[in-house]
């Protein structure tokens, strides 16, 4: 058993008690009227399908029985049941990283735990930390593209540019993470232009803001800025911000809607 189940007081038994029997179930009291809920509803969702455990519901306003006897006082709560008997509790709105690492224990290996810990480093901006245990997990594991993928990240960070293409190049199409990691290798210059010293030139502040938006994921604030560079200094150092618009279609796809949307917006600037 597994996926999204409301719990009701006649599936209790069934979905609870035997089936923590199994693996850890967790029970979302939620409720339609809680704002934070909306935030924590899609991210249980997600980490449900990810870390494969059953997510039983209960609607904390309509099921008042059930939320009485766990004396649910607010939502949303969170109860995690191993062996027919509650293990954990986590009440309040967590993001879906610390929610990750909570859950995680309960339902990921070590090694998983590990690998979170590391992702969770570099997403803080401290790749230094996150290396060794990234080489940790290589010399159990030396084959595993997401452990790959990560250590690349963070030597990109650490500008070790050369030893980040070499792990990237043994990506092939149809392994685990090829599409991040061509990205990556797309957009390893543009950690090189944010790591560039500040300067007071307002071309390339804006430059280096368009490249910042997009290693975060932020395409269409990134073609924005880019797009606004080219209109205005087209052939600033060598073209670059056009370059760069022309790297990100390739990142994200050509069939990607931003891509249709910007390359025609880029047409028409250039030719025109």
């Amino acid at each position: 058993m597994n996926g999204v189940i409301e719990l009701t007081l006649e599936n209790f038994q069934q979905v609870v008690v035997q089936g923590s029997m199994e693996r850890p179930v967790v029970v979302y009291f939620w409720g339609e009227w809680a704002a934070p809920c909306k935030e924590m509803t899609p991210i249980l969702n997600k980490l449900s399908s990810e870390m494969n455990f059953v997510l039983a519901t209960v609607d904390a306003e309509k099921d008042q029985q059930i939320a009485t006897y766990f004396r649910i006082t607010n939502v949303p709560d969170i109860r995690i049941f191993s062996q027919g008997q509650m293990v954990d509790a986590i009440q309040g709105t967590l993001t879906e990283t610390s929610l990750r690492k909570r859950l995680g224990k309960h339902f990921l290996s070590p090694a998983d735990l590990a690998l979170i810990e590391a992702e969770t480093l570099l997403q803080q901006g401290n790749p230094t930390a996150a290396l060794p245990l990234l080489d940790q997990l290589l010399a159990a594991d030396p084959t595993s593209k997401k452990v790959l993928y990560s250590k690349a990240k963070a030597l990109v960070d650490l500008d070790r540019s050369e030893e980040a293409r070499t792990i990237l190049s043994s990506f092939q199409e149809g392994d685990d993470f090829f599409r991040e990691a061509k990205a990556l290798g797309e957009l390893m210059a543009f950690h090189q232009v944010c790591a560039r010293p500040a300067t007071s030139d307002p071309v390339e502040q804006a430059y280096r803001n368009a490249c910042a938006q997009a290693l975060r994921g932020d395409y269409h604030a990134a073609l924005d800025g880019l797009l606004a560079i080219v209109a205005t200094n087209p052939k600033w150092s060598e073209e670059a911000a056009r370059k760069s618009m022309l790297t990100l279609f390739g990142v994200m796809g050509a069939k990607h809607e931003l891509t249709w949307e910007y390359r025609a917006k880029l047409n028409s600037l250039l030719f025109v």
